[in-house]
């Protein structure tokens, strides 16, 4: 997908002509008068964020002199060196992102005077190019031994953004886009800006630490399992391509199931050779994610809702399911779900904003929102969530599905919409309604995918397993279309 069609539109950020305080330390003698010298090094700052960091503190540390700023409503920052030399150390501290105070220091570099950005991605090359996974006590003991700081050279900021790349590999445009002078706006289109919030949205989609890629950092170590898919997912807005197979499940997937042979690849029953992968829920399986469950979900595609971001933007995705009820499926008379769209972790115990699934023979679709607010008065629980289910017909067993959703996911009232397909077939539709759950409370992902057998309460009495096919889970932004999503998917069910 053209990453100019990203799932990034951001809210306009007011670009204000407030200036930063402007402190030029090392006063020579002579010359008099009130004249302020011209800023010549300056940038803008952000943290893991769709926002700049504002009201942040800017250190500036230089081999020889220091200087300090403010970030102003933009994260923009500006200092006049007037007998600094560089090279120089930068660290942003305190401030807020999105109206949160800050509690993470950023870094970057100057070899030169000019651009200086401060973001995770320069910070993390600091880390790098100091070796260390807390560039902040590096930084902190430049004041007394500078002399890590004079010996650094434009080869070396070099070498350690080439490194960055390799451990940060989700993220292609990072092999040729220097995020420390490359322009920074927040903005979606802006290079600089939709690799940050790629990272940043990667994080939060797969619960990695920043603290652990700080770690990678320095010692140009490849991020762990899944973390890059999850990368590329967020820079590109597609989270998995299909087919489904053996070499990508472990990269591209996250499982839930409690055997240990319960996941295996077999001959797709329409395309024999084609390989699908096939997920079995066992009678005597250790119970999984406080349940009975074998279910696969794609790394990446999670939502942090934004609650002022415009309509069919950051908030938006296209989820796509291709499973296959095999001919022998028997009903299980407890209820099951072979696709869903979990809701915030945090609502506890929590329904699926969106699932299809069986009540015995019966094939439903189950939708469920809550517009409470974590840490109001009354908070969202089950008991006053709304909840919607359609009879959408029978199981038709030895039949491939092809599950649609497109949401534009709000939990506040008269915003938010829901269009669903199944086969081809509109079977839902909405607008103006709330959709899911707060997800503005926890580091929990939230609105994340999954496929496969969910039984509440088991299978039937003396029943040994069950399984189902499929082919994955397709998430895109919104600038997709039905087409687009679906094309994943072989055209012969």
């Amino acid at each position: 997908m053209d990453r100019n069609n990203m799932n990034i539109l951001v809210r306009l950020l007011s670009v204000g002509t407030t200036v930063c305080a402007l402190l030029a330390s090392c006063g020579g003698g002579g010359g008099g008068g009130n004249d302020t010298p011209a800023p010549n090094m300056f940038g803008v700052a952000g943290g893991i964020s769709n926002a700049p960091l504002i009201n942040g503190t800017v250190n500036v540390s230089c081999a020889k002199g220091s200087a300090l700023a403010t970030t102003n409503s933009t994260g923009a920052w500006q200092v006049a060196l007037s007998g600094q030399t560089p090279p120089c150390a930068v660290e942003v501290s305190g401030g807020t992102l999105n109206a949160v105070p800050n509690t993470q220091f950023y870094h970057s570099i100057a070899v030169n005077q000019g651009t200086v950005n401060v973001t995770p991605l320069t910070d993390l090359m600091v880390a790098n190019l100091a070796g260390t996974a807390t560039p902040s006590t590096w930084f902190a003991g430049l004041s007394a031994n500078p002399a890590p700081l004079t010996a650094i050279t434009q080869i070396q900021v070099n070498t350690s953004l080439a490194n960055l790349s390799t451990v940060l590999s989700g993220l292609p445009p990072l092999s040729a886009i220097n995020p420390i002078t490359t322009t920074l706006t927040y903005y979606s289109g802006n290079d600089n800006f939709d690799m940050v919030f790629a990272l940043a949205n990667a994080i939060n989609s797969t619960s990695s630490t920043y603290a652990t890629l700080l770690g990678d950092a320095a010692t140009s170590t490849a991020a762990g399992p899944g973390f890059n898919a999850a990368l590329l997912a967020a820079y590109t807005g597609i989270t998995t391509s299909q087919p489904v197979t053996a070499s990508n499940l472990s990269t591209n997937y996250v499982a839930q199931t409690g055997g240990s042979t319960n996941l295996t690849f077999v001959p797709d029953p329409n395309t024999p050779a084609s390989q699908v992968l096939q997920m079995t829920l066992g009678a005597n399986d250790l119970v999984a994610g406080s349940s009975h469950r074998t279910e696969i979900t794609p790394y990446g595609g999670s939502v942090i809702v934004d609650t002022t971001a415009p309509a069919n933007s950051i908030n938006a995705r296209w989820y796509a399911f291709n499973f296959y009820i095999p001919s022998g499926w028997v009903p299980i008379t407890g209820g099951n779900i072979f696709a869903q769209i979990h809701g915030n972790d945090h609502v506890t115990p929590g329904n699926p904003v969106v699932a299809l699934g069986a009540d015995g023979s019966n094939l439903w679709l189950n939708l469920n929102y809550n517009t409470h607010l974590f840490g109001s008065a009354t908070p969202p629980t089950r008991t006053n969530q709304t909840s919607n289910s359609v009879l959408l017909g029978t199981v038709t067993p030895g039949t491939w599905y092809l599950f649609v959703v497109y949401a534009d996911w709000s939990y506040t009232p008269g915003k938010g919409s829901l269009s669903i397909w199944l086969n081809g077939t509109s079977i839902y539709s909405n607008t103006n309604t709330p959709n899911c759950f707060d997800t503005s409370y926890g580091s929990y992902p939230s609105n994340y995918a999954k496929t496969g057998i969910y039984a509440w309460n088991g299978l039937n009495s003396g029943q040994a397993s069950a399984y189902v096919l499929s082919r994955g889970i397709v998430v895109a932004d919104p600038s997709a279309t039905y087409a687009q999503v679906v094309a994943a998917f072989p055209t012969t069910n």
